[in-house]
């Protein structure tokens, strides 16, 4: 996890998308790994899906989406 996730910070693409990136570290690597995604997503759209907290607080705007008991079929 903390491999692909320094590939992904490495690659510069203009867009960055992580899913829970910090699921299994404690609690202060998670702050470190977040704070270093905040410092180097300047001039790339970042799109963060997390529950945490340290997550949360960095991010410029934040979308919650609220559970639901239906499933959509299509």
């Amino acid at each position: 996890q903390r491999v692909a996730l320094g590939r992904a910070l490495a690659a510069r693409s203009p867009v960055l998308v992580l899913h829970d990136p910090t699921t299994a570290v404690d609690a202060a690597t998670e702050d470190a790994v977040a704070e270093r995604v905040r410092r180097t997503r300047t001039g790339r759209t970042t799109l963060v899906l997390t529950t945490s907290p340290a997550w949360l607080a960095r991010c410029d705007s934040v979308l919650h989406l609220p559970s639901t008991d239906r499933t959509e079929q299509r």
